[in-house]
């Protein structure tokens, strides 16, 4: 059972005809940087685009560190980003943990995981197979990454040709399971000002506007991923965040 793949960035909460984005905004399907798409490629001139000494580092960097670089080690850092105790020991084929932590597996590149500002375990392309590292940090030109203890910045240029976009999301839910309609209703009277509390719509008909104003698949179904954006915009101040100045 996996959580649905986020295609549409995250809003913060403002009138409807306003909803206004993140630092780094655009079509999640658009994965990239502003200039780059996940594989590393230029939007309108199809020429790979990547830093040669950065990646070089890189890959220098993931080797010194290939005895780190597991799933299970990238979810640890995710973990002890929010506090969990113990580490969260989910393999993130269901989305529900223990302590009611949620995986979320979403795809997107850099606008999905900048729109989410969670940190996120990255799957990695390397010559000798697929690695994980955890993304801890990030600015408009720089990612943070974490193995081992030790955390290095990297161009988003030299890490996009080995990231295909999709991502792991740790996250834990402000309400009880039984409670999750109760708190989108409250959640969406927010971000629409009101408005939906106001006319009595249904619940079904609230989450199909949010979806077609965030971009995501307007099914009007209440699932992971229309929780999880409305989390990312009303998440406490002790939830771990990407972003940083730079």
């Amino acid at each position: 059972i996996e959580s649905p793949d986020l295609t549409g960035a995250v809003d913060t909460p403002a009138p409807p005809e306003a909803i206004v984005m993140p630092p780094s905004t655009g079509d999640l399907t658009d994965v990239g940087s502003e200039a780059t798409t996940g594989g590393g490629r230029d939007v309108a001139g199809g020429a790979v685009v990547t830093d040669v000494s950065q990646a070089g580092e890189l890959q220098a960097w993931l080797e010194q560190h290939r005895g780190g670089l597991t799933r299970s080690a990238a979810l640890g850092v995710l973990s002890r980003a929010w506090n969990l105790e113990p580490a969260y020991a989910g393999d993130c084929e269901l989305p529900q943990g223990g302590d009611g932590v949620r995986c979320f597996r979403g795809d997107g590149g850099w606008v999905a995981v900048s729109a989410l500002d969670f940190p996120a375990a990255l799957p990695l392309a390397t010559d000798a197979g697929q690695v994980w590292v955890a993304l801890t940090g990030l600015t408009r030109t720089e990612a943070m990454l974490s193995i081992d203890g030790e955390e290095r910045a990297f161009l988003r240029q030299a890490l996009s040709p080995l990231w295909a976009g999709d991502f792991l999301v740790l996250w834990r839910p402000p309400f009880e399971s039984n409670a999750a309609e109760a708190w989108t209703q409250a959640e969406l009277a927010k971000t629409f000002g009101q408005e939906p509390a106001a006319a009595g719509m249904p619940l079904q008909e609230s989450v199909r506007r949010y979806q077609e104003l965030g971009g995501l698949d307007p099914t009007g179904q209440l699932d992971e991923a229309v929780l999880l954006k409305l989390f990312a915009t009303s998440a406490p101040e002790s939830a771990p965040r990407l972003w940083r100045e730079g």
